[in-house]
């Protein structure tokens, strides 16, 4: 219901009073994502670190316990040992994914993309659900391709389509990809997607994408052309007709040729 006050109170009970439970560890990762929900992202660094630095301590103690095993100690002490290890929640694997994704949250957060790919190629050792895996490569593929490194976001992209992710996910990776190819490759592969009947409710998208390419290769009137039907296709999503309209009216006005600039943002305005 987003009532962050109230969500962060439970969260903090949990946190005072399980604190050999893994339930702990568990409202600690949702007390970072309140925090980011609300913009306390300082508060969140802390809370994940928290979570960092559980997991380091839990893989310190099996180490210890390996070492242990060739040395010889009192009962006492083993008996010690024993009760101390009990007393400390055992960290939940479950939430590893989880984990992964919200430190990549709070980096995109934080502007800083270079640690966003580090914890989503992280959370995909940790996903252990197909559409879980789908959803962070196409999140890659983007930012990748942001980063200006298309062959690993076309890597990404692929790995989308290859899954069983679901027909608009797919869809968007198709397209995508197409647009890390060269011109000529690219208008193709959109001109294949549109004759797929599959498509039949994607056809604005793409002939929005064909007009963006003929834009970079100066063939204005073929670019005009296919905004307009672009717009023609959007029947549902309004979005894309308005940005069809808003373009449209964009490159009249630059010309001014006012009064049908003012048709198409009328007709952008009206959606």
């Amino acid at each position: 219901r987003r009532d962050y006050e109230g969500a962060m109170r439970s969260f903090n009970f949990v946190r005072r009073f399980y604190k050999n439970d893994p339930s702990l560890y568990v409202g600690e990762l949702w007390m970072a994502k309140t925090n980011i929900a609300q913009g306390n992202l300082t508060e969140a660094k802390f809370n994940l670190d928290n979570l960092d630095k559980a997991i380091a301590d839990e893989e310190e103690r099996k180490e210890n316990k390996k070492d242990s095993k060739s040395r010889s100690k009192s009962k006492a002490k083993r008996k010690r040992e024993k009760k101390e290890e009990e007393e400390i929640a055992k960290f939940p694997a479950f939430i590893k994914f989880e984990l992964e994704k919200t430190k990549a949250e709070l980096a995109l957060q934080r502007e800083e993309k270079e640690d966003a790919i580090k914890f989503l190629e992280a959370a995909l050792k940790e996903a252990r659900i197909g559409d879980d895996k789908a959803r962070v490569h196409f999140v890659l593929g983007q930012l990748y391709q942001e980063s200006g490194d298309p062959t690993q976001a076309k890597h990404h992209y692929t790995k989308v389509i290859k899954s069983k992710a679901g027909y608009e996910m797919n869809f968007n990776a198709r397209l995508k990809r197409a647009f890390l190819g060269s011109g000529d490759k690219v208008k193709k592969e959109l001109n294949k997607m549109l004759k797929d009947p599959k498509n039949a409710e994607y056809k604005d998208q793409i002939f929005y994408a064909l007009a963006e390419i003929e834009f970079k290769e100066n063939n204005e009137p073929k670019a005009i052309d296919y905004l307009h039907q672009s717009a023609f296709y959007s029947t549902t999503n309004t979005r894309q007709k308005g940005m069809a309209y808003e373009r449209l009216g964009d490159l009249s006005f630059s010309k001014r040729q006012y009064v049908p600039a003012q048709k198409y943002y009328d007709s952008w305005i009206g959606l």
